[in-house]
């Protein structure tokens, strides 16, 4: 019966590298901190000359654990076999996960903004279908801090009513929607409003006037009036 020769086919470790060792293809050293494999026959070449070898892992990574999922077995110069050990980071912690303000959304849910149900909204493939809807209006009678959960904020003082609004850096792409039922202006607790027709930063959102509504959407710097009347 006729026979093929296939040549080399296991990897072999061969620890640091020996200048005046003769180094065979699927020969593995290592060499300044990195694991290289030889892929032709080499003698006195060192490992980051790419004719005679390609880099394949920083050492640090190996260790002799047992097998388990993402681990690659490598045999070492004795034939004992280690494992490539692979660290994986979670994208997401599991605490960061849920429908409260601040929180990545499950399939279903979409943080801070209330569904009509979980079946009524799903996010496939990075795309939102279904009826997604904000929370209800909030009444204010006085000044007040905004939550992380309002949006719609109806404004109903027997006198100006000073907002403090979030920190604009931590919200960028927010968006806050104030109304006056009164004729008291509604002022920003501090200089950070954009004017409607641009300018510098200040504090005046809404006009002392029933029906005076503002659109406020964070650039990251400041609240920026992108509608109002």
């Amino acid at each position: 019966m006729p026979s093929v020769n296939l040549g080399r086919i296991k990897i072999i470790q061969r620890g640091a590298y020996l200048a005046g060792t003769t180094y065979q293809p699927l020969d593995i050293v290592t060499y300044n901190g990195l694991q290289y494999i030889c892929k032709a026959t080499s003698t006195g070449n060192l490992p980051s000359n790419t004719s005679f070898f390609d880099a394949i892992v920083d050492v640090s990574i190996w260790s002799s654990e047992q097998p388990a999922p993402g681990k690659i077995p490598l045999a070492d110069a004795q034939g004992k076999i280690t494992y490539l050990w692979v660290a994986l980071t979670p994208l997401v912690e599991q605490s960061d996960i849920g429908t409260a303000p601040n929180q990545v959304p499950r399939n279903g849910d979409l943080g801070s903004m209330a569904c009509q149900s979980h079946e009524a909204v799903r996010i496939s493939g990075g795309v939102v279908e279904g009826q997604i809807r904000r929370r209800a209006p909030v009444i204010k009678t006085a000044a007040f801090t905004v939550a992380d959960n309002e949006h719609w904020l109806i404004c109903n003082g027997t006198a100006s009513i000073a907002v403090t609004l979030p920190d604009a850096a931590t919200n960028m792409g927010r968006e806050i929607m104030l109304t006056n039922r009164a004729a008291f202006t509604v002022v920003s607790a501090s200089s950070n409003v954009v004017p409607l027709a641009g300018g510098a930063a200040g504090t005046a959102m809404l006009a002392a006037a029933a029906g005076k509504y503002a659109t406020l959407v964070s650039d990251g710097t400041n609240w920026i009036i992108t509608q109002a009347n």
